[in-house]
């Protein structure tokens, strides 16, 4: 439903509430779906896979390092290193 919003708003050229309406998706999967699914997984005793191999759990981990802005603001170099990464894993995906 948030993608189908989105791109509603897009079309009427809503950018911000596009936007907007994409990151509370993907917040609230990250910061609730997530710990959730691991949580029930700690109590139930359950092995939970996240469904990564370790080259993508290593290009998890340094999106995350690269997100996490020192000064309060994100640069441009921050910008471009995470679009960087995203095409290092789009070509790894080709291959």
């Amino acid at each position: 439903p948030e993608a189908l919003n989105s791109f509603r708003a897009a079309s009427k050229g809503q950018v911000q509430r596009s936007l907007n309406t994409l990151y509370g998706s993907v917040l609230s999967t990250l910061c609730l779906t997530v710990p959730a699914v691991l949580l029930i997984g700690t109590l139930t005793g359950t092995k939970v896979i996240l469904g990564l191999d370790p080259f993508e759990m290593a290009l998890l981990g340094l999106t995350l390092i690269l997100i996490r802005p020192t000064s309060g603001k994100l640069t441009q170099l921050d910008g471009l290193m995470l679009l960087v990464v995203f095409l290092f894993w789009i070509a790894l995906q080709l291959v």
